[in-house]
């Protein structure tokens, strides 16, 4: 079974590449543009990794690892 990985940018060829390199290697991806995305997406799945940018409008890549992390304890 694949490991899951979400990424978090808001740069959308940044997604597309990175997204395009981990499933090269035989990871399951998923990717979203914001925060909120993120929070989203993390209600409906479990991930194995979350990887994200630091520097995003609205919630930064710190805080929104920091609430993931919350909602997951």
């Amino acid at each position: 079974m694949a490991k899951k990985i979400l990424l978090i940018d808001d740069d959308e060829l940044v997604l597309k590449s990175t997204r395009r390199l981990l499933e090269r290697q035989g990871y399951e991806v998923s990717s979203v543009s914001n925060a909120e995305e993120a929070m989203r997406r993390i209600e409906e799945d479990l991930f194995d990794l979350v990887v994200s940018d630091i520097r995003m409008p609205g919630k930064n890549g710190v805080e929104t690892v920091s609430e993931i992390q919350l909602r997951l304890i």
